[in-house]
């Protein structure tokens, strides 16, 4: 039986929501998938 885990989630607080979206997309390879300023997260 194989277990298929899904991708991991980072959690980081930032101080500029877009600046982080932006950095961890373009250094990092993340994808952004959900969220924003009204939620207050990514």
């Amino acid at each position: 039986m194989q277990i298929k885990f899904p991708a991991p989630v980072s959690e980081m607080p930032v101080s500029d929501i877009d600046q982080a979206i932006a950095y961890y997309q373009d250094q990092s390879g993340f994808t952004h998938d959900w969220g924003g300023k009204e939620r207050g997260l990514a």
